[in-house]
């Protein structure tokens, strides 16, 4: 019984070695007995050639990856948009009462610390299904390599040099991927504004003259914006997925008509990172983050004369740590390398560190409504920054991706031209041959 608690309490951050295979594409009268991806590769496939994302087993995984959906759906955005124009338009008539820039600065320090959770989870399925998809395609392209090599082998393919193979062409699929919708174009134009050189500069310019009212503006919408640009980008994702996972399946399809062998794909292990004792720490409480573990933390204080306050305490302290680990784990993840040093895990420390400064400066001041304000205001602007470079990092993440997926796709639909015009040359020699035997 303790070990099990032990080993339950050990669980978050854990990653272990994950094994996956791609399902064998085989013809329909030789089916029978080929169950597709086995279950401890956690994949789900009812049809073959058709990609499907990675399916949890746990109802409360699935639950809390539709809350995160829902987060950075385009409603929740629109309507945080239109809470920010109320919240300005207030600030005419009540910017100047000290009950409201404490009620706005709580408000969104709570706001803050649910969208960082949800990022954080977001991040974390966005990266295992990325990690199946390796896992899969490069599963094929073993058996893809063994039945090409055969071919060669045999003399029944020739050998193509790399000219010949850029100026293949086929028409069965469509020579592209899917388009961007313009909604999906239009976010990324701002996505990319708001992760330039420039505005990061321009932000630490002008951030003092707007501390108590624009920076908690401009954190909600920066944390909306980036759940949303994410949760935009996905099914694009999916559907340039879909259609790479058709043409592998296709020219795996092909290769077993020309060769017979019905050999199982190979499962693909992908090990565990190697981590010190500071990253698995970090990774532990990033675990904890995407559970929504905070939120319901959050949620457990009673509603006492100064609740309000020592929420948004609370919310602003945690958030300024999420904004440090947010961006390790997006750099440990292998997402990119942008703003290496705020995401280098002795700088996670160094945020751990700022968080007990800003606690003793408070208590030096005696928890008054000036020593909340303290451990409130200069964590959001903190963590405005860290946001702005998530955003530049989905933006070369995202760059990067597209191209990788094009380039995938390109080649996957190269070879089954090259397979098509040699199993077309071969009927052309044997129409040929047996001519001249006529």
């Amino acid at each position: 019984m303790f070990n099990r608690i032990l080993s339950w309490l050990r669980a978050p951050g854990a990653r272990a070695e994950l094994s996956y295979s791609a399902p064998n594409q085989l013809p329909p009268d030789n089916v029978a007995g080929a169950d597709g991806l086995k279950e401890d590769h956690r994949t789900s496939a009812d049809n073959t050639d058709t990609f499907r994302s990675l399916v949890k087993p746990r109802l409360l995984d699935r639950w809390l990856d539709r809350v995160v959906e829902i987060s950075g759906s385009e409603y929740v955005y629109l309507a945080f948009l239109v809470g920010l124009v109320v919240w300005a338009f207030l600030g005419v008539r009540y910017g100047t009462s000290t009950t409201y820039n404490i009620i706005i600065s709580d408000a969104q320090a709570i706001i803050n610390l649910v969208f960082d959770a949800s990022l954080m989870r977001q991040q974390f399925s966005q990266h295992d299904n990325l990690v199946m998809v390796a896992g899969c395609l490069r599963s094929r392209i073993k058996i893809h390599k063994r039945m090409l090599e055969n071919l060669i082998a045999t003399g029944r393919f020739p050998k193509i040099d790399s000219e010949g193979f850029r100026m293949l062409r086929q028409t069965e699929f469509v020579a592209q991927l899917p388009k961007q919708t313009w909604t999906t174009k239009l976010s990324g134009l701002v996505s990319a504004f708001l992760g330039h050189i420039f505005t990061i500069i321009g932000f630490w310019m002008y951030w003092q003259l707007y501390i108590n009212s624009a920076t908690s503006g401009l954190m909600v919408f920066l944390l909306a914006f980036l759940a949303n640009v994410r949760e935009r980008h996905n099914p694009y994702s999916i559907e340039c997925l879909k259609a790479i996972w058709k043409a592998d399946s296709a020219l795996e399809l092909r290769l077993w008509k020309l060769t017979g062998d019905a050999t199982e794909n190979c499962v693909i292990v992908i090990p565990q990172k190697q981590r010190g004792k500071v990253q698995r720490a970090i990774d532990y409480y990033a675990d904890l983050v995407g559970t929504l573990a905070g939120v319901v933390i959050c949620s457990s204080f009673s509603l006492s004369g100064s609740w309000w306050l020592l929420i948004g305490t609370y919310a602003g302290l945690v958030g300024l740590n999420d904004g440090f680990v947010l961006r390790n784990i997006c750099q440990v993840l292998g997402r990119t390398s942008v703003g290496y040093f705020c995401s280098y895990r002795w700088t996670v420390v160094f945020g751990v560190i700022s968080i007990f400064g800003l606690i003793f400066g408070a208590t030096a001041m005696r928890w008054t409504e000036t020593g909340q304000l303290l451990c409130n205001s200069p964590p959001s602007t903190i963590e405005s920054f860290f946001t702005l470079i998530l955003i530049t990092g989905h933006n070369v993440s995202e760059a990067r991706q597209r191209v990788d997926l094009y380039q995938i796709y390109e080649r996957r639909l190269k070879m089954i031209s090259h397979v098509d015009s040699c199993v077309s040359s071969e009927r052309c020699e044997g129409s040929d041959g047996a001519k001249q035997v006529a």
